[in-house]
Order: structure tokens, then C-alpha cells, then sequence
């Protein structure tokens, strides 16, 4: 008779797991711990206080351990001096691999807390096998990461390890590299874990500096952004981080959308179709994306943006316990979706684009979106018209508007004060941020090629809106610039030339082309 700890097969069923953990009676007895027929820790044997492999389990106050070795029996067993103290010991599925071992077609790695596995699946109405990191504690096990999306295994043949130089492969059962990590460090005791954040990472033993991994899955996601992944560039290494949807919901092949940050100009958070833009979030103004104004800091989510020399970037912290998680789907719209416990369902939160005033450019240039309960409409801004108004009149918004009045650069300019809007792109566009809004006001007046300014941080704003802000910002020089529709929050000023009013025109937003617009 042999007594024996085995793990669960998973959380789910009791049945005997993977691991087990025993003492091993040949030889000079010790105490392993193994994933099938593979040893994974040797806790050393018993040298009359503990197994020499676990110097912190020395006789105490609290514990009794005993080791007995005899001819009819071996075992160890432990006690506890105080009844009132509850202690188990308990085998639970580990969280790490090292070159020794390996994760087949079948076989899962667990993070500590239990949250995501790394595991081999088969998407809806497929054969085709790929290895992913899946929420564990979600009935459908949602994929959120793909390693091998690009090139799929055709049967259970697959195997997972990593290899002494901390590569991490994904191979056939003809021992072909179907996926690999890419790194160029490497190191002593590679380790592969993945942690409870859902980050599948390569590491030199128990080194747990982030800046120091040989390799991470949050450097290179896929269609889902998770609490603590980046969005952005580092200007350094060149690495792009960007979101891309599935090809199909049978394919996890990239798709045709693309969430960015667009590092050109004064940053912003695009959503593209191929190489066109679809989306447009906007640039950060201090406290979220301007065309996203239901995102404001809450106390569920914290959000980050970051841009320095070195980097740009935009993450979204949980505040809490709950599970969220940001997804572009197959038909190109972006959703954070959050995990209710009660009804078992991922519940959408947020969507975008919302409607056709958020699709890039419908309107054309020099013209604001409405929008109402039962369509959209656009109008011209103040001093244009149509550029083609028989299509204007048929709802063909497309061509924009025309200046009815070219500017006079020289003399009789000022500016026009327009509010909720979203900051137009400024993706072609450069920012200084060594000004305060008042320098910002004369500096474009000084500028034959400046038609506008606009204040790039709202965060020290006065409680009536307007653009009192004691921090120094920014400056932002842009090209041709269009609106998708009308945000609340931002105060954006025009510059015109002063004219004789000319009929009703419409002055709730605006837009110019060939402009620079200082953002301060």
C-alpha cells in the first residue's frame, strides 16, 4: 500500500490530476514531487530534522515532523502542537516549467491564483489545435492570447516547453517549431511562468523585475487587452504593442482591425481597417481619450498614459476584483467587457465606434456631426458651406465643407470659442509643452499658418469649464484635420477672420484644413 497526494484534475473535477507528490522508498528514500512520470522538485531526503531540500522546515514551535524507515514501512508525517491551528498540506498545480519539462496537448499550466491557464484549445466549429492563455474561471474558457495564431496544428500532437537558453517552442509530433518566442538574452535557469495577471513570461530563475524578463505574452498581444498591458511604442526598441482581431471566429489568424496608439503627431488611440481609419478615441487630454467620454477615472478602473522619450503608452489598471478585459472583435468594434459572477456572462460596458457620427471622416472636413435618437446628421461649421450641396442635400456628407471666406492672415483675425468637441487628429502634428494657454493664444496669432489652438489637458480645469489651467502644456502644430462628433469637455478655439455675420451659420463645432493649432 502506498500513500500518495494527487492533485485535482481541475478545480472542476476531483478526479486524480497530473501531480503527485510521495515518498520515493528506493534507494535512500526522498520526497518528489511529479507531473506524470516526471520529476518537477525533489524535496531532498531526511537527514534527522527535515528533507535537506527544505532548510525552512526545521523543528518549531508550531509543527512536529516525522520521518520513520524500517523494513515493513516508510513515511513521513507531521503534526501540530496546537489543535486550534488548522494546517494541511495540499498539491496544487504549478504555475512554471523549466527546460526539464513540458506542456502537452492535454495538459494545462495554471497561474498561482487559479485565474488563467495556458492550455491547447480548438476555437468554435474547428479541428485546428493552438495554444493559448484562456480564463480559467469563465464557463467558456475565453482565449486571450494566442501564441501560435498564425500557424496552426492540424492534431493533439503538440508540445510546450522551453529551452536551456529560455526560448520558449511550440513543436509538432514531427518535433517541428510551429511557434517560438523571440528574444536575443539569455539565461542561467530559464523559467516560463504565467502569472496571475495572465502574462506568460520567460525568466532567469526567481528574478521577478519585469525589466529583466527574457520575455513576456503582454509585449505582444492579440485581439484582448488585460489590467496591466500596454498599448504603444517604445522608441527605443521599436516594439509596437497593438490589439488585432481574429480573422473569424474559427480563425485566430489576424484579422483586419488594428487598435493603436498612433505615435505621430501628439499620440492618439486609432481603431483601423486594414491601413484606413475607421476610429478615432482621440489624444489624451489628462484624464482619458477625448472622443471617450464615458471613460472617466471610477473606482473600478485606474487609467494610465505615458509619453516620453523613451515611450508611449496607454494601460488600464483594475481597482478591484473584478474581471474585465478590453476586446477587439471580428467585425471591427471595440468593447471592455466585464465578468459577472451572478449571471455567468462577460457584460459589455463600453462600445466604439457607438454610431456613424464616430466613424472617421463622415462628415468630410469642415463639418460637426449630430446625433439623435433616430439618425445622424451632419452640418457645416460656421463661415462654410457644402462643398457639393446637391450630394449635401441627398445626406452625401462625404466631400465636407468649403470656407465661404478665405482668411486675411495680415489683420482683422481673432478667435471664436467653440466647445464639446473632441480635439480633431494630430497625427501629423508637433507639440511642444513649454506653454501656457494664454502664450499658446499669442503665438498663433503671430503665425500666418496657425488657424486655431486648443488645450491639450483638462485635467486642472475650473468647475465651469473653461480652459483656466495653471500647468504648463502643450503645443500642437497640425495638417489637415476632420471631426467625427461632438464630445464634451474640451475647449476648442477657432481662429477666423473677422467678418460681417452672413445668415445663420451653425457654430457648435468646427474644423480647418492647412491649419496649426496650438494645444496648451
Amino acid at each position: 500500500m502506498e500513500w500518495i497526494l494527487s492533485s485535482w484534475k481541475s478545480i472542476d473535477d476531483p478526479a486524480p490530476g497530473d501531480f503527485t507528490f510521495q515518498v520515493d522508498p528506493h534507494g535512500f528514500p526522498q520526497l518528489f514531487l511529479r507531473k506524470g512520470p516526471e520529476i518537477m522538485y525533489k524535496a531532498g531526503s531526511w537527514n534527522g530534522l527535515r528533507w535537506t531540500g527544505t532548510p525552512r522546515l526545521k523543528p518549531n514551535s508550531v509543527y512536529i515532523y516525522d520521518y520513520v524507515s524500517n523494513e515493513k514501512e516508510v513515511f513521513y508525517t507531521f503534526d501540530i502542537r496546537n489543535r486550534s491551528v488548522p494546517s494541511r498540506v495540499a498539491v496544487t498545480p504549478s504555475d512554471s516549467i523549466t527546460p526539464s519539462q513540458s506542456i502537452k496537448d492535454g495538459e494545462t499550466l495554471d497561474s498561482a491564483g487559479g485565474t488563467f491557464e495556458l492550455a491547447f484549445f480548438s476555437p468554435d466549429n474547428s479541428t485546428r489545435r493552438y495554444l493559448g492563455i484562456r480564463y480559467k474561471v469563465v464557463l467558456d474558457k475565453t482565449v486571450a492570447w494566442v501564441a501560435n495564431r498564425e500557424n496552426s496544428l492540424t492534431n493533439h500532437s503538440g508540445v510546450f516547453n522551453v529551452t536551456q537558453q529560455g526560448i520558449l517552442v511550440l513543436l509538432d509530433g514531427m518535433n517541428r517549431i510551429i511557434w517560438s518566442s523571440n528574444t536575443s538574452r539569455t539565461a542561467k535557469n530559464p523559467v516560463v511562468q504565467l502569472m496571475e495577471s495572465g502574462n506568460l513570461v520567460a525568466k532567469d530563475g526567481n528574478d521577478d523585475d519585469q525589466g529583466n524578463f527574457l520575455w513576456q505574452s503582454f509585449d505582444h498581444p492579440t485581439d484582448t487587452l488585460l489590467p496591466g498591458m500596454k498599448l504603444g511604442r517604445n522608441f527605443v526598441t521599436g516594439l509596437d504593442k497593438y490589439l488585432s482581431s481574429w480573422k473569424s471566429s474559427e480563425d485566430p489568424a489576424p484579422g483586419q482591425f488594428s487598435l493603436w496608439i498612433d505615435p505621430h503627431g501628439f499620440p492618439q488611440l486609432v481603431l483601423r481597417n486594414g491601413s484606413a481609419l475607421r476610429y478615432r478615441a482621440g489624444s489624451w487630454n489628462g484624464i482619458r481619450f477625448t472622443g471617450t467620454p464615458r471613460l472617466n477615472p471610477n473606482p473600478e478602473f485606474l487609467y494610465r498614459f505615458e509619453l516620453n522619450k523613451d515611450e508611449v503608452y496607454y494601460e488600464v489598471d483594475s481597482q478591484s476584483s473584478l474581471m474585465s478585459r478590453l476586446f477587439l472583435n471580428q467585425s471591427g468594434f471595440i468593447q471592455r467587457l466585464v465578468w459577472s459572477t451572478q449571471l455567468k456572462v462577460w457584460i459589455p460596458v463600453y462600445d466604439a465606434p457607438e454610431d456613424q457620427c464616430e466613424i472617421y471622416s463622415f462628415c468630410g472636413a469642415h463639418a460637426a456631426c449630430k446625433t439623435n435618437s433616430s439618425s445622424s446628421v451632419c452640418v457645416c461649421l460656421d463661415g462654410f458651406e457644402p462643398k457639393s450641396p446637391e450630394e449635401w442635400r441627398m445626406s452625401n456628407w462625404s466631400k465636407g465643407c468649403v470656407r465661404m471666406t478665405e482668411l486675411n492672415c495680415e489683420k482683422g483675425n481673432e478667435f471664436r470659442n467653440y466647445t464639446e468637441l473632441k480635439l480633431p487628429d494630430t497625427s501629423n502634428s508637433t507639440f511642444n509643452t513649454s506653454m501656457s494657454l494664454q502664450e499658446c493664444s499669442e503665438k498663433c496669432l503671430k503665425d500666418c499658418s496657425c488657424t486655431a489652438y486648443a488645450n491639450s489637458n483638462i485635467s486642472q480645469e475650473g468647475n465651469d469649464g473653461n480652459a483656466t489651467v495653471k500647468k504648463r502644456v502643450g503645443i500642437i502644430v497640425g495638417s489637415v484635420i476632420f471631426i467625427a462628433i461632438l464630445l464634451v469637455g474640451l475647449i476648442f478655439y477657432i481662429h477666423k477672420r473677422k467678418l460681417k455675420k452672413q445668415g445663420n451659420f451653425i457654430t457648435q463645432s468646427s474644423i480647418c484644413e492647412g491649419l496649426v493649432i496650438l494645444v496648451c
